[in-house]
């Protein structure tokens, strides 16, 4: 355990080196929830890099919608006034009638976010977040995972 800690240790402090002299922020996040278990657990450090530059579809990104933060998967990006139903897996999506679900036909530019432990995308229904997720909203990509040591 030691020496997983340290091998952590080692590649965090050399990420923030490495974005700190490049000029891009860093940000140690530390998550709440189980919509993304079991890949990351309550408690979970993770390390954000502070860019929406080159997003693409499945990167993991830290945003906050509505004064709630949050860490989810992209699925699709999609344009103000898109059918977006077509572009998410079916099984991601209660039903795949865009006029049944809350933010289709999107009401905005943005991205279709998904927690790898929720049963449907969150555009799909009224919640947090309850519109696709803009660039403005995004805090950063999340390019590291530090796990919380267990008991």
């Amino acid at each position: 355990m030691k020496d997983k800690l340290t091998g952590l240790g080692l590649i965090f402090f050399s990420v923030l080196f490495i974005f700190a002299n490049n000029a891009i922020p860093v940000t140690i996040v530390e998550t709440t929830g189980e919509s993304m278990e079991p890949e990351i657990q309550d408690g979970d450090e993770l390390i954000s890099i502070s860019t929406t530059a080159l997003l693409s579809d499945g990167d993991r990104i830290f945003y906050k919608q509505n004064g709630t933060s949050v860490v989810h998967d992209t699925v699709t990006h999609v344009s103000a006034g898109d059918d977006w139903t077509n572009d998410v897996p079916s099984h991601k999506l209660p039903t795949t009638d865009c006029d049944e679900l809350h933010s289709c036909p999107s009401p905005r530019d943005g991205w279709i976010t998904y927690g790898i432990n929720n049963e449907y995308v969150d555009q799909s229904q009224t919640g947090i977040p309850d519109k696709p997720v803009t660039d403005d909203e995004i805090i950063g990509r999340i390019i590291g995972h530090l796990s919380k040591a267990k008991d």
